[in-house]
């Protein structure tokens, strides 16, 4: 009896659990060794932000927070914008502004 079982091929049910088994372990495998991706994108309608200044408050949204830039520019952006935030560390933010579609400039920032 024991003989037959090593002799006896897979059913195809077999087959396909076995497949669905080893998907199964190399997808969690794949996720397991993935960062966790603690980065958010927020689409800004309107935003007006003429200097960016070193640990100068540069723009409040409406939700409260407050976008401290970690870097001196002076943009004169009146428009779109996307706010990139990393809620992982120490809050690192980027303040892209947009002009016809496009990123115009990305500032360096963060978000206490």
């Amino acid at each position: 009896m024991i003989d037959d079982l090593l002799t006896t091929p897979p059913t195809l049910a077999c087959k396909i659990r076995q497949i669905a088994g080893a998907l199964l372990a190399l997808m969690l495998t794949f996720v397991a060794n993935q960062p966790a991706d603690a980065r958010d994108t927020y689409d800004i309608v309107y935003i007006e932000i003429e200097e960016c200044e070193y640990d100068n408050p540069a723009a409040i949204f409406e939700n409260g927070w407050i976008f401290y830039c970690e870097e001196y520019a002076y943009p004169y952006h009146y428009g779109s914008a996307i706010l990139i935030v990393d809620h992982l560390g120490y809050g690192g933010a980027q303040l892209c502004l947009m002009s016809g579609g496009s990123v115009k400039k990305c500032l360096k920032g963060r978000i206490p």
